[in-house]
Order: C-alpha cells, then sequence, then structure tokens
C-alpha cells in the first residue's frame, strides 16, 4: 500500500511538471498523472504545448517556481492529511491495546459477542436465531478472544482513518487559503454584522449556548438511563425476560428446537448472555437518547418561553399595523 502511494505521487508530480512546462493546470494533470501513472505521463509528453501570453512566458525560472509551489501546496495536504489519518489510527490501536492488557478476559469475550451480533443484526433486535449462530461461529474458531476483539476493531480502522482524514484534508485547505477565506470572511461578517440574525443571536446568545448544551446533555443523559436500565431489568431475570423477547420477536409461540436453543443460551457462558445483554442495552440506549433529544427540546421552549412570547407578540402586533394600514 505505500509502495502504491508513493508511486501515485511521483507519476502525478513529474506529470504536474511537465504540465507547467506546457502551460497546463498542474493540479488537473497531478490528478490524471497520479490515477492513470504512465498512460497519463505519456499523454502529457505527446500533447502539444498550450500557447501561452506574454506574461505567461517568463521561462523555465518561472515554471519551477510554479511547480515548487505547487509541490509545496501538496505537501502541505498530503502531510496534514496524513498527520490526521494517523492519529485517527493511533487512537484505534491504542484503544484495542488498553482492553486487550487490561480489560477482563470475560468482557472482552462480551465485547466480542455483541459486536458480532450488532453487525449480524445490522442494529436490529436479534432472535435466538441470531444468537445461536453467532455463539457457534465464536465457540468453533480456534483463535483466541484476542484475535477476535482486534478483528472487530480493526474493521473499523478505515472508517476512522476516512474520518480524521476528511477532517486534515478540509484543515490543511483551509490553512493554504487562509488569506483569501480572511478577506471573505471579514467582508461576510461586515454584511452580517447588520442583519437582524446577527442582533438576534447577540441578543439571546447565553440562552441559545445554554439550550444547545440541555438539547445534548438531555440525550446523552437518557441514553446512559436506558442503557443501565435496561441491563438492570435484564439481569433481574434474565429467563423470563429472553423467554418473552424471544417469543415475540418469533410472532408466535417457539418451536420446540427454539425453546431447546433459549434454554442453552441461558445455561452456556456468561459471557455469551452478558454479550446478548448488552446489545439490547444498546438498542435500548438510543431508543432513551431520541426520547432525551425530544425532553430536550421541550425543556428549552419551556425555559425560553419569555422569547417566544415576545416573538409571538412581535407578530402579532406587526400583522395589527399591517391591518391597520391597508384599512
Amino acid at each position: 500500500m505505500g509502495i502504491e502511494l508513493l508511486a501515485v505521487v511521483v507519476f502525478g508530480l513529474i506529470t504536474a511538471y511537465i504540465a507547467i512546462k506546457k502551460n497546463r493546470h498542474p493540479l488537473i494533470w497531478f490528478i490524471i498523472g497520479g490515477i492513470t501513472t504512465i498512460v497519463g505521463l505519456a499523454i502529457i509528453i505527446l500533447i502539444k504545448s498550450k500557447e501561452a501570453t506574454l506574461e505567461e512566458s517568463s521561462g523555465k525560472e518561472k515554471s519551477i517556481d510554479q511547480f515548487s509551489s505547487f509541490t509545496r501546496k501538496l505537501v502541505i495536504v498530503v502531510g496534514i492529511t496524513g498527520l490526521f489519518v494517523l492519529i485517527g489510527t493511533l487512537f484505534v490501536i491504542g484503544y484495542i491495546e488498553y482492553q486487550s492488557k487490561y480489560a477482563a478476559q470475560e468482557h472482552l469475550q462480551a465485547i466480542v459477542i455483541k459486536e458480532a451480533l450488532m453487525h449480524r443484526t445490522e442494529g436490529k433486535d436479534a432472535s435466538i436465531r441470531d444468537v445461536t449462530v453467532i455463539a457457534q461461529m465464536y465457540h468453533s474458531g480456534s483463535r483466541s478472544v484476542g484475535a477476535y476483539f482486534v478483528q472487530i476493531y480493526e474493521e473499523r480502522l478505515f472508517k476512522t482513518q476516512v474520518t480524521f482524514g476528511v477532517f486534515g484534508f478540509v484543515l490543511s485547505l483551509l490553512l493554504l487559503v487562509r488569506r483569501r477565506a480572511t478577506a471573505i470572511a471579514k467582508e461576510s461578517y461586515k454584511k452580517f454584522s447588520n442583519s437582524a440574525i446577527y442582533d438576534f443571536l447577540l441578543k439571546w446568545k447565553k440562552q441559545i449556548i445554554i439550550a444547545f448544551a440541555i438539547f445534548l446533555v438531555s440525550g446523552y443523559v437518557f441514553g446512559t438511563i436506558g442503557y443501565y436500565y435496561k441491563q438492570f431489568s435484564i439481569n433481574n431475570d434474565p429467563q423470563i425476560y429472553y423467554y418473552n423477547v424471544f417469543e415475540k420477536r418469533n410472532g408466535e409461540p417457539l418451536t420446540s428446537e427454539m425453546e431447546y436453543n433459549v434454554s442453552a443460551f441461558l445455561a452456556g457462558q456468561d459471557y455469551v448472555e452478558k454479550g446478548v445483554t448488552m446489545k439490547e442495552a444498546e438498542t435500548t440506549k438510543g431508543k432513551f437518547k431520541i426520547f432525551g433529544y425530544i425532553v430536550g427540546l421541550f425543556l428549552v421552549i419551556y425555559i425560553n418561553k419569555p422569547l417566544w412570547n415576545r416573538i409571538v407578540n412581535k407578530v402579532a402586533s406587526t400583522r395589527q399595523i399591517h391591518t391597520a394600514e391597508k384599512i
């Protein structure tokens, strides 16, 4: 992978350099050269030079300066993006190492069961068949629990790298265009500062910040409560809970085979039951979090009742004025 990336950059830079000498756009040809490698290089060599204006044709020195400027910008973009990808990679690896060294073996096994079950069900409710399949797959494997745990989080590594990489890429572009961005921002701020929206935000900024915090905290608190409440309710009597919930999800009374699987699941390894319970709690956490956001929204509306009354009264008075003017 590293060699392939190096080849992309090298072919892109060579193609971009030749493109500058032929008065072509270096960034476009860098992309073409990086993607098509030898094909893009051959094309830029074969095509004719674009006729340059008097100001553009200042010789070889200017071409080299342009290429140096382009290369410097490219190095900034690639460097910052690569740095953030590395941070994302270290974040996942650090979490894996911490859990592998300090977490109890049974806890790691429960996490493996939970993650595998969530992957199989795609976030939906799990049936007894799903639980049986995951337990059999895990028990039939020859690898250790640590290997399973590492595999699960390595599969998440790419998503984390992409997320951090995109953030780094956007940040690098903002750094490159900071002067232009600063000028645009100043002009935009000047126009924005004279608007009614700016006056509203300035006047109610404290209430807006508090409202946003209430909204987020409410979702987090309710989600956490839902997670631990679900675990507590299941652990209070797991036999009754799982027999009832699996029968409900089956849509009809459990068959003898299903009843046997439920009994085997409850009488089996503790970490399997714990992993399934964690999965059930995660599902409940998501539902409670949504409910928490709704509660937070209503709480924000209630706390800012004077603001809404003022807005309603202002709208009503404006309508009365318009009505009076028409009369």
